[in-house]
């Protein structure tokens, strides 16, 4: 049967290896700004969990893109 799913092979091409390392580093550029203005703003620590959305976009989309997955 065409497709059938194997677990640890790989299941992405190439162009999507690009996007999801891309999404990544997007991920992780917009997490070192949100960073800088919460440092700079002297924002209160609850607000500082907004970092935790970009951080994990940064680290879903280059670890699936360095697993190839």
């Amino acid at each position: 049967m065409k497709g059938d799913y194997l677990p640890g092979r790989r299941n992405i091409g190439p162009r999507e290896v690009r996007r999801r390392r891309r999404l990544g580093l997007m991920g992780a550029a917009a997490s070192a700004l949100l960073f800088l203005v919460l440092l700079w703003t002297d924002a209160p620590k609850p607000a500082r969990a907004l970092l935790a959305f970009p951080l994990l976009v940064a680290t879903l989309g280059l670890v699936q893109a360095s697993s190839e997955t």
